[in-house]
């Protein structure tokens, strides 16, 4: 029996015990799919279009969730056990030739070098009972991994305002690179983290976000830290800047040798009491 064929079958199963029964559980063990060298290209009179993906990786382990339906309740219960989803060296170019208007030709490519996506843990519980229907997280630990992702916009070309924007800041860059990234979020024992760093063409930015959640009465979670960080900003950045302040004098931004800091804890403290923050 084919492996396509087996989890068809195994789905069929599955939807008829949640269907016609009052209990019904499905777990997996290890699933792996990896895909290599995928290829795609189209074309016709006013666009063109190449898509490549070097590879395409799917995995995870220790995953299942259980349904039951006791009484007048329900109760659903999911867990993630290690997985993973890997995509690397995707090649993405178009072009479009406007044969109705000016006649002109707009080609983009978009490169990727790596993205990464892992789900360590994640598990929780829903419960219908009286009340607000609140989902009880146990566990979360995640991260995604970017790096070497370009966005060449150099052969396109923009409205006659964005043209116009884009002359006043001088020579502008139409190529955007995001060197690296990182970002992972965690949650246990009621404490929640959420991390960003990054590095681009145009700067790095760092974000450290750390919370008590109340699951129960939202209102009274605390934030503890929540500070974003944006560093070695580009001059081309530096002047997009100047420019809307300029444009908007009531505008603050704490623009200090390149690198500007926020820090949003109080605010944040304070939609959270008012119960306009939401987790």
């Amino acid at each position: 029996m084919t492996n396509n064929k087996f989890y068809s079958i195994l789905i069929v199963l599955t939807m008829a015990t949640f269907l016609f029964s009052e209990r019904g559980s499905f777990s997996v063990g290890n699933i792996k799919y990896d895909y290599n060298n995928v290829e795609f290209s189209f074309s016709e009179r006013d666009v063109s279009m190449k898509f490549d993906i070097g590879k395409v990786q799917f995995s995870t382990a220790n995953t299942g969730f259980e349904f039951i339906d006791d009484g007048p309740y329900e109760s659903v219960s999911m867990k993630i056990g290690p997985s993973k989803v890997l995509l690397q060296n995707i090649d993405y170019e178009v072009t479009y030739r406007d044969y109705y208007n000016d006649y002109s030709t707009n080609h983009a490519k978009f490169n990727l070098g790596t993205f990464r996506f892992d789900l360590n843990e994640f598990e929780v519980d829903f419960a219908e009972k009286p009340g607000p229907d609140i989902p009880e997280i146990h566990s979360l630990n995640t991260k995604l991994t970017a790096n070497n992702i370009v966005l060449d916009l150099s052969g396109v070309i923009f409205d006659r305002y964005t043209e116009e924007r884009l002359r006043q800041l001088g020579n502008v860059d139409r190529e955007l690179k995001l060197n690296r990234a990182t970002i992972s979020a965690n949650y246990s024992s009621n404490q929640f983290k959420f991390l960003v760093d990054g590095m681009t063409s145009l700067g790095n930015i760092k974000i450290n976000f750390m919370a008590s959640i109340n699951e129960y009465n939202p209102e009274l979670s605390v934030c503890q830290s929540a500070m974003v960080t944006i560093s070695n900003l580009s001059s081309e950045a530096q002047s997009l800047i100047n420019l809307v302040q300029a444009e908007n004098p009531s505008m603050i931004i704490p623009m200090v040798n390149g690198s500007i800091t926020f820090d949003l804890k109080d605010i944040i403290n304070a939609q959270i009491q008012r119960g306009e923050f939401d987790f």
